[in-house]
């Protein structure tokens, strides 16, 4: 298949996205809970590889929330700040095989919170 954004060559496999420069890379899962008002890891930098987030669950409970990903080094914002009411979600899935949003290669993955409001769900990624 061809990826319509990027046009590069790629093959669907269950659980794996393959890509044509990188080879079969296979899907990772990060739970996600953080109700602090603070940044907070949620998958550890890598030395050499980038994490690329596919797909990705999330769910305000209580209040209302502001999320936004960031990088660990900086931090450098991936997403704008996402806002949310009391009990609102997000679901974008199934996973997108060229991705949402990457960090550098090295880099961590961290999820700031706005205020303390528990935040919950999970994201799909890759390590490339």
């Amino acid at each position: 298949m061809q990826d319509p954004l990027t046009g590069q060559l790629y093959q669907e496999a269950e659980g794996s996205v393959i890509h044509e420069d990188t080879g079969n890379v296979p899907y990772l899962f990060a739970p996600l809970t953080q109700s602090v008002t603070a940044s907070t890891v949620v998958v550890a930098g890598v030395t050499g590889k980038k994490i690329r987030v596919l797909g990705v669950v999330l769910t305000v409970l209580t209040a209302g929330q502001t999320v936004t990903f960031q990088t660990q080094t900086g931090p450098v914002a991936l997403t704008g700040a996402m806002t949310f009411a009391a009990n609102e979600a997000l679901a974008l899935l199934p996973p997108v095989p060229h991705g949402l949003f990457e960090t550098l290669s090295g880099d961590g993955l961290f999820l700031a919170l706005g205020g303390a409001t528990l935040v919950s769900g999970f994201l799909i990624y890759c390590l490339h």
